[in-house]
């Protein structure tokens, strides 16, 4: 018996806490509710916050980006409408027909000395050999300069043409580009005139181009050549190390791309814009870019307050709901006690009630069998007594 009441007890036990952790996992819900949109909302807000600041610095790479194709495109075109009316005028023409060197050198020089960011000046013929320059260069008078780009294309088309950076073995560490016009006589080309630019103010043109706390401009050739670097000197070589990017390519294509990308010349990670230039028949790249840690810095503070905040609005909410949790556990703790007690003061009661009505009935059977005269004839004053506890006897049957 003792078995049997200590089983009930343990499977009561286990319900009770079965219905407990029901409660808890009901109450999961509500928290599960409540998390949910703070998570949708932080991530909302993050993707909000993310769009607008890549949007901002990719409008100022654009702005900076556009302000050295102004500068640059206003440059060359200058240079190459002086290249396109000296060959024009009347003594060039003439100089050339008659192939007079000491004339065009004459010529050569005055645009030189008065045009300081064009470093030589060379005239070559329709076989593409040199034969007048200024100022000279050693080994470059009569050379032949018939593979090169700038003199097929002039040659095919009859028009200007814009080269890219090229090394001259004579001055290595001014790199140029040229700038080849065609000189006409009586409508037929007779020569090419060249002149060769120096790069080197694109460079301070960078510098002084403000964008964002760090950020610089990159200009490549229409080969991928690095024409300009704030913080590389260009010169000796060649570098042709931003050559296989996706976004170049696609700039050399005429697109517009804004991207992550690590600068292969300062060897850090940024966030640039690939802006296409047009050069002639050609399109060079500027890349205007900011470093990634310092142009996503707002962004970083703004993922870290929503953290913050949303970690902060979860934990109050686990809290709260934690709370109510436990409160509805107790009450079901509480209700079960309840119960128990409730179903022992009844089992109680019945047990009373049940030794109560033996004697009561008795008692009534007795008075019963007095008042029907099983024990004889009773004075009337016996009898209204007898009557009396008998009504008494029948209340106290039906309360018990």
């Amino acid at each position: 018996m003792s078995d049997e009441h200590t089983s009930s007890e343990a499977q009561t036990e286990n319900t009770l806490q079965s219905e407990v952790r029901t409660h808890r996992l009901k109450w999961s819900l509500p928290f599960l509710a409540a998390f949910l949109p703070i998570v949708l909302l932080s991530f909302y807000s993050f993707q909000l916050s993310s769009n607008s600041v890549r949007s901002l610095v990719e409008e100022e790479n654009i702005s900076a980006a556009e302000s050295l194709a102004q500068l640059l495109v206003q440059d060359l075109r200058q240079n190459t409408k002086l290249a396109y009316a000296v060959a024009s005028i009347p003594g060039t023409i003439a100089a050339t027909e008659q192939k007079d060197e000491f004339s065009m050198r004459t010529r050569l020089k005055a645009i030189i000395v008065s045009n300081p960011k064009l470093h030589r000046a060379f005239v070559v013929d329709t076989d593409g050999k040199l034969w007048s320059e200024f100022p000279t260069a050693e080994g470059a008078y009569d050379s032949s300069y018939r593979d090169w780009a700038w003199f097929q294309e002039v040659k095919k088309y009859d028009r200007p043409y814009i080269s890219g950076l090229y090394i001259r073995p004579q001055f290595p560490e001014k790199p140029v580009i040229a700038i080849a016009t065609p000189i006409f006589v009586d409508g037929e080309m007779r020569s090419v005139l060249v002149f060769e630019s120096e790069v080197q103010h694109i460079s301070k043109w960078l510098e002084n181009i403000a964008l964002g706390a760090n950020g610089s401009i990159v200009l490549l050739d229409q080969d991928g050549a690095l024409v300009a670097h704030p913080d590389v000197e260009v010169g000796y070589v060649i570098d042709r190390s931003y050559t296989g990017n996706e976004s170049l390519d696609s700039a050399h294509k005429g697109l517009l791309q804004t991207t992550e990308y690590t600068d292969p010349a300062i060897d850090v990670e940024m966030v640039a814009t690939f802006l296409p230039i047009a050069m002639g028949n050609h399109l060079w790249v500027a890349i205007a870019q900011q470093p990634k840690a310092e142009a996503f810095a707002l962004l970083n503070e703004v993922k870290r307050n929503l953290g913050v905040v949303g970690g902060l609005m979860t934990f109050l909410t686990f809290i709260m709901i934690g709370a109510l949790a436990r409160i509805s556990a107790k009450n079901v703790l509480l209700n079960r006690s309840l119960e128990q007690k409730n179903q022992t003061m009844k089992d109680f009661t019945s047990i009373v009630s049940h030794q109560l009505k033996a004697p009561i009935t008795a008692m009534k059977w007795n008075i019963e069998a007095v008042l029907d005269g099983d024990y004889g004839e009773i004075s009337p004053e016996l009898k209204e007594l007898m009557e009396t506890l008998y009504g008494v006897n029948k209340s106290n049957y039906t309360l018990v």
